[in-house]
């Protein structure tokens, strides 16, 4: 079994002219997008690209195995999270604190609306019941970190839900979504320790 990672993370936005989640260290190992638009349009267009490539690789790739797990990796920061957070669930909703870079600013908007009406609905990582045990073991190493169940209502939550979606469409996909601290509180180096940490405790727990 192989478990293939797809990572994105976030360019600069308002508030963060440094977002640690672009990480362009961490394409030495795994396939790695920054959204750098960051606006809500132009972040599913990524994301729906790096999907359908996705596909393309899946149908044309021999030597395939059907146990074989594709895991779909979003970081975003948390400007005022003190530790790293494993987002459980995605919401249906979106509330902007501020307009994104396009100047879209939805109040209490449904991301789905024709699939999923109300925007109290969540969807839930198909990698929860592995989040406790993945927790320990990444607290083991050294490294604060919790499981949240409110990724807000920004666009981290907008792209984390349609990954979900996405995912619950198509057999053997995770979508997870890690929130980080800014680099004033946990430095640059200590951060990519601990993503590759977290993709290596993620492969780990899908192989078992």
């Amino acid at each position: 079994m192989k478990v293939r990672f797809h990572v994105t993370g976030f360019g600069p936005f308002f508030g963060v002219e440094k977002n640690p989640t672009e990480l362009k260290d961490i394409i030495e190992i795994q396939s790695v997008s920054v959204l750098q638009k960051v606006a809500a349009v132009d972040t599913l267009l990524t994301l729906h690209e790096l999907q359908l490539e996705q596909t393309r690789v899946t149908e044309s790739s021999e030597g395939q195995s059907e146990t074989d797990q594709t895991v779909w990796l979003h970081m975003g920061v948390g400007t005022q999270t003190p530790e790293y957070n494993l987002e459980k669930f995605g919401w249906n909703e979106a509330t902007f604190r501020a307009p994104d870079q396009r100047g879209w600013s939805p109040n209490k908007q449904a991301l789905l609306p024709k699939i999923y009406p109300s925007i109290n609905q969540n969807l839930t990582t198909s990698l929860s019941p592995k989040l406790d045990d993945m927790i320990a073991q990444l607290k083991q190493e050294g490294h604060a970190v919790e499981i949240s169940e409110d990724p807000g209502r920004f666009l981290c939550n907008f792209v984390f839900f349609h990954s979900l979606h996405y995912c619950q469409q198509r057999q053997n996909n995770h979508a997870l979504f890690l929130h980080v601290p800014s680099f004033q509180l946990i430095k640059k180096e200590e951060q990519l320790a601990f993503v590759r940490c977290l993709i290596d405790t993620i492969a780990k727990n899908l192989t078992r």
